[in-house]
């Protein structure tokens, strides 16, 4: 199991140090792009889309956990900070 990235785009948004994956452990793919890749802008917007879907539905619960606003986890700031 490997968790270095063999595709090596930098302006993925889980591109770490080192070539590291941050989303996956296992970047061991059966294709020739992976499955996984997003901008840091692409991100963002799918996660705001996410929150938004979850107030509708009225889960404010999970939108405490994983909203954006600065007294919320970590998780936020590590998509945000790329």
């Amino acid at each position: 199991m490997s968790d270095r990235c063999p595709f090596r785009k930098p302006d993925c948004f889980a591109f770490g140090i080192y070539g590291r994956c941050n989303a996956c452990s296992n970047t061991a793919f059966n294709s020739t792009e992976c499955p996984f890749y997003k901008t840091n802008l692409e991100r963002q917007k799918g996660h705001h889309e996410a929150v938004k879907r979850l107030e509708e539905t009225g889960r404010y619960d999970l939108i405490g956990r994983y909203g954006e606003e600065e007294n919320q986890p970590r998780i936020w700031r590590e998509i945000t900070d790329g």
